[in-house]
């Protein structure tokens, strides 16, 4: 760097050397942190799975993606990012790229990469019970505090819509 200096000084008239020199400088830097800021900012990736069951009312984007940063702070605040409401049980509710891009740039990380589908299809965590293990459940719960208390009691009927 020392022979590119002395060349530029040998050069350059010397009123106006300093200025060019300065502002060359200040290029130079401002490069240089563009570059360390977009390289962290590429390390940043989320991946969006194409379908996924959801657990509550609620999601965010730790919810439906994963999230790998250098950061943990980061990951974080990332996975934090709400994305509204889960479908009720039994309906797909289908979120769109675009949607998650827009929360993205709301949270502040518009230069993240995301690798994710055009949709993702989302759907709410359910199980089927059948009506015989329901009525166990609830036998075992309810008639030991009867049966505790010296008191004599049956199940008579359970009624379970479909």
């Amino acid at each position: 760097m020392g022979t590119a200096y002395s060349l530029l000084i040998y050069y350059m008239p010397h009123s106006i050397h300093r200025a060019s020199l300065a502002h060359l400088l200040t290029l130079l830097l401002l490069c240089a942190f563009c570059y360390t800021v977009r390289a962290q900012q590429q390390d940043v990736i989320v991946r969006v799975a194409s379908e996924t069951a959801l657990y509550g009312d609620r999601f965010t984007l730790g919810d439906i993606a994963r999230v790998s940063s250098p950061d943990a702070t980061e990951v974080e605040r990332l996975r934090s990012i709400p994305l509204g409401y889960a479908p009720i049980i039994g309906a797909v509710r289908e979120l769109t790229r675009e949607r998650i891009v827009i929360a993205l740039n709301a949270a502040n990380f518009p230069s993240v990469q995301l690798d994710a589908p055009p949709v993702v299809r989302l759907t709410r965590a359910s199980q089927i019970v059948d009506a015989q293990t329901l009525t166990q459940a609830i036998e075992d719960a309810v008639l030991p505090r009867f049966r505790a208390a010296e008191v004599s009691v049956r199940l008579v009927r359970l009624t379970l819509s479909s």
